[in-house]
């Protein structure tokens, strides 16, 4: 079939129209605004627009549309691409995927209520146009390392404050920068410090800033990007990819082969991240801890100097592993 075959029709539940449904509402042959109308409503409306097909990007996500899809209302219900684990309701027929995602036969498939469709990619990361570019290692101007860590404040377990402490405690003069949205508000950051304090983590070496929309830029400022335990930051994973790959010196490097705790939420999601970003990922946070560390002596004792730090790297690696690292 055609594009031509098919006419779109989107229901943004956005309250607030941003610049991603302004970049989306071209695409659509009908767009209907339904923010603030509750499940019902909204079912109608797709029930009156006769709608043949329905798919929900948010799954259980905040301000998912799941209470819409329990009503029916369309004789086809899928959902995907924005949540990456099933509905769990006998109402939605199928869910979009693929196979380095769920492999056929895979263990995955016992825990969808939905039959899976697997596309040929199911991950597609495109970055914000006009992002600027890397100039060089932040550390060589500050002589100091900084570690940086974007993911949203419930992800910190005290398990993951206690290992960026220790790194932090093996790494002198370096720091570390936690970024989130919940700094915005004065009591959480108090709480933070507090919470910090208690598990002896030196506060003159903790930088805490909310999320602004130019974190991405905040990026260019960070040495190394640590990832959270048990869920990790998907899009997050992406981003520091992007600039890992962008460098040409230190940084580049360290941040290209960055350990990221790939215990995601759901083990579909963590097979699609290690088919995608370097297999350098560690069972227990006392493994990774060591080898940033490594890294982080990389960095400050062989700047220029990479063939050897790589093969050094590789030797810690394999060290922990004992298996051989594939290196791109």
């Amino acid at each position: 079939m055609t594009a031509r075959a098919f006419a779109v029709y989107v229901y943004s539940t956005a309250e607030q129209p941003d610049e991603v449904t302004a970049g989306l509402r071209p695409h659509a042959d009908q767009w209907r605004e339904m923010g603030g109308r509750t499940a019902e409503e909204i079912a109608a409306q797709i029930r009156a627009d006769e709608v043949d097909i329905l798919v929900d990007l948010a799954g259980h996500a905040a301000g998912g549309a799941l209470p819409v899809l329990a009503r029916r209302p369309a004789p086809v219900q899928m959902m995907g691409l924005g949540y990456m684990a099933t509905s769990g309701l006998p109402a939605v027929d199928y869910f979009l995927t693929d196979a380095l995602c769920d492999p056929i036969g895979g263990e995955s498939e016992r825990y969808f209520t939905e039959k899976l469709i697997r596309l040929p990619s199911q991950f597609v990361y495109v970055p914000r146009a006009g992002l600027p570019a890397p100039t060089g290692t932040p550390a060589r101007q500050r002589g100091s390392i900084l570690f940086g860590v974007f993911n949203q404040y419930r992800k910190w377990t005290d398990e993951m404050l206690c290992v960026w402490r220790e790194i932090l405690e093996r790494v002198p003069q370096s720091k570390l920068l936690l970024k989130s949205q919940v700094f915005f508000a004065a009591a959480m950051r108090r709480e933070a410090e507090e919470r910090l304090a208690r598990l002896g983590s030196d506060l003159d070496r903790i930088i805490l800033e909310p999320a602004t929309t130019d974190y991405m830029e905040r990026y260019l400022d960070v040495d190394i990007a640590l990832d959270t335990l048990s869920v990790a930051g998907r899009r997050n994973d992406l981003r520091r990819a992007l600039y890992g790959r962008a460098r040409g010196d230190d940084v580049r490097h360290a941040a290209q082969y960055a350990l990221f705790p790939m215990r995601c939420c759901t083990s579909s999601v963590r097979r699609s991240w290690r088919s995608h970003l370097p297999r350098h990922t560690s069972p227990a946070p006392s493994h990774w801890r060591r080898i940033w560390i490594v890294w982080t002596k990389c960095t400050a004792r062989c700047a220029g100097r990479w063939r050897q730090r790589r093969s050094w790297i590789r030797r810690a690696i394999c060290a922990h592993w004992k298996r051989r690292i594939s290196w791109h």
